[in-house]
């Protein structure tokens, strides 16, 4: 396979043979021949690379993505129909940038953004630009993938949260597959470079000028090292395009070296691996390498090359600007949610401790000597201040769980005893509305339990409330049946049956909403905040369950 500068000189890339029976070279130039060759290699290859990615898309389920793959492979494949049928079978490469350039931004977008692994493609792009097109492709083509990074910072920065459809138990892989596919364009361009070096043996000058000058107008920063053993380092840069000089020179002046840029332990795997006249193909990959003069973040590939290596430095400032930001601002909103929870348990505290005080000052009054009237006024104080009570504790669990403060506890308790509590707790309001009263448990469900026993009762006791309270004649019960169990979990389902009054299946939708009941006039007749339900679906959420209804 050859590359293309604009002045002219070419290096080869061998691979993927092209078959040159079809296309029409009879009356065609050199060069235009060493474009043409270069076009469909990497047409090729790219027929190699897609369905991999289209098929892990698949697996993953979201075809979306890997539509956008088959597209770009379309658009490749019109490449490859268009440079093999049409004289100027050159114009053809801008149909496979356009095709790269849209399934690398696409696949980006909804696979996290600036923090997407596809963005790792990114500096093959350019590379492939200038190795069709010289510096012309490598600026378009790089531009492109510059404006697709200032895209992605600015929705990131804007507070727009890019879309990640892959799985999260499958991020890791997906990163690798992105970076084992990155890390084999590399490989090919190295072995192109390679390939490139071979051929100049025969053209010396023309195969160097045409391997710097596609150097020259990258934006990445290429270095190519040798080792020295000589040199107090352990290796020689041969060579640096311009994006390296940046880098470089900073530290010559300071009279440092490239090695004071490398953490230890990624130099010593650089010294041995070109040390190692057997190690082609070893590839050694670091993020996050702070220059020490500059200030700036890099990204770090070496690929081991002939005699030596090729050395690739990404600036990655602006990623880890936002990697730092997010870093701080994920530890402001703990901090924040720390400070919630201290001063939701403070108001808890403060606001439930005179409520306490009133409807025990109340009882206690009540056991006196009075007259009825005075009497009835003490028990209006007393179910005004228990409801007031009730009331502040749904606000303030609504409060925590908001707030993201609410914790569940994993304690033994006996299932027994809470159903017992349970109707003790509920039996007073049941026998005042002449109603019947049940909690039972079937004989496979398991007694002894570990979870959130408060936090049950709690859920349990809003839900029967609600049918005691809207239940006018007949009988409420509380049943716990068995639907799963293994060595570790056991799954149970709480029903709560009751005769009352039901709801229709148009209020059935709103049920869950804060502050809202099934029938607003009910209000005014049973009372109540509208919370409960509310709370009930939150924790039985937190627990791992679904609380459903049925009238």
């Amino acid at each position: 396979m050859s590359a293309h500068t604009k002045n002219h000189s070419q290096i080869s890339w061998s691979g993927l043979s092209s078959p040159r029976s079809c296309a029409p070279q009879d009356h065609v130039s050199p060069d235009e021949r060493i474009t043409y060759e270069l076009l469909l290699s990497t047409s090729l290859r790219f027929f190699v690379l897609g369905p991999p990615f289209i098929a892990m898309w698949l697996f993953f389920g979201q075809p979306w993505p890997a539509i956008i793959i088959l597209a770009g492979e379309l658009l490749n494949w019109m490449c490859w129909q268009g440079a093999r049928r049409a004289r100027r079978a050159a114009n053809w490469g801008w149909l496979l940038l356009a095709g790269l350039a849209m399934v690398l931004a696409t696949t980006s977008a909804l696979s996290g953004g600036l923090s997407s692994p596809g963005l790792l493609w990114m500096p093959v792009l350019p590379l492939i630009g200038a190795f069709l097109y010289g510096a012309r492709g490598a600026i378009i083509s790089g531009t492109v993938a510059v404006v697709v990074g200032v895209l992605f910072l600015v929705m990131e920065l804007g507070g727009i949260t890019a879309l990640n459809l892959v799985p999260s138990q499958y991020r890791a892989i997906f990163t690798a597959a992105n970076m084992t596919g990155a890390v084999a364009s590399v490989l090919w361009l190295a072995h192109a470079w390679q390939q490139g070096l071979h051929r100049a043996n025969r053209s010396p000058q023309v195969s160097e000028n045409g391997f710097r000058e596609a150097l020259e107008h990258l934006p990445e920063a290429f270095l190519l090292l040798v080792d020295s053993p000589s040199h107090a380092e352990g290796f020689r840069v041969v060579y640096s395009n311009p994006a390296a000089r940046p880098i470089l020179q900073p530290l010559q002046q300071r009279g440092l070296s490239l090695a004071d840029c490398l953490p230890d332990e990624e130099y010593q795997r650089l010294r041995e691996q070109l040390a190692d006249a057997h190690s082609n193909g070893q590839v050694l990959v670091k993020r996050g390498i702070h220059h020490p003069l500059n200030g700036r973040v890099y990204d770090l590939t070496v690929t081991r090359w002939g005699k030596g290596a090729v050395l690739c430095l990404h600036d990655a400032t602006t990623r880890a600007e936002v990697e730092s930001h997010l870093r701080a601002a994920g530890q402001q909103a703990q901090q924040n949610s720390q400070a919630t929870g201290d001063f939701l348990a403070n108001m808890s505290h403060e606001l439930r401790t005179p409520m306490n005080g009133i409807m025990g000052m109340a009882e206690l009054a009540l056991d006196t000597d009075m007259s009825e009237e005075q009497s009835d006024y003490l028990q209006t104080i007393r179910d005004c201040a228990e409801n007031m009570g009730e009331l502040i504790d749904s606000v303030l669990d609504l409060s925590k769980i908001e707030a993201g403060c609410m914790e569940l506890e994993q304690r033994p308790f006996n299932l027994d005893e809470l159903l017992e509590r349970l109707l003790d707790g509920l039996a007073s309001k049941a026998a005042e509305r002449h109603l019947e009263w049940n909690a039972l448990r079937h004989h496979d469900v398991p007694v002894n339990l570990i979870g959130d026993r408060m936090r049950l009762r709690q859920v349990l006791v809003n839900l029967a409330g609600n049918a005691i309270k809207f239940t006018e004649h007949g009988e409420v019960a509380v049943e716990v049946e068995l639907e799963d169990i293994n060595d570790e979990e056991v799954c149970l389902r709480f029903s709560v049956r009751d005769t009352g009054i039901g709801i229709t299946a148009e209020q059935l939708p709103g049920l869950f909403d804060k502050f809202t009941q099934a029938d607003p006039s009910t209000t005014r007749k049973y009372g109540g905040s509208g919370l409960g339900l509310t709370i009930s679906q939150e924790l039985v959420d937190a627990m791992g369950g679904k609380l459903e209804v049925s009238s």
